[in-house]
């Protein structure tokens, strides 16, 4: 599939990772990845480092957008209160078609 990039709502948007599942966060030999993403947007729109690139989504439907990569950064987004979000659409659900 070709990539296909768009801006979606974040509540469109289907966070698959859970810090507290991860051992390494629980015994605190990891930094909270929702902090660093939010240290890394600060320093952005400071225009102290780069922007990000959009997130990379799969199209489950045209309403759920399940993340790739980036699910530290949304869960920032949803935290702020930001309603849209630019994505890449790296794949399609087969039941699914971009029109």
């Amino acid at each position: 599939m070709a990539k296909h990039a768009c801006v979606v709502t974040v509540q469109s948007l289907v966070s698959n990772k859970n810090q507290l599942l991860d051992p390494k966060f629980l015994r605190g030999e990891k930094a909270d990845p929702r902090q660093t993403a939010f240290n890394f947007m600060k320093a952005a729109a400071l225009g102290q480092s780069a922007k990000r690139p959009p997130l990379k989504v799969w199209l489950e439907d045209e309403n759920f957008h399940r993340i790739e990569d980036g699910n530290a950064t949304a869960q920032v987004l949803m935290l702020v209160g930001w309603n849209e979000v630019p994505v890449e659409i790296v794949k399609v659900v087969e039941e699914c078609r971009i029109s």
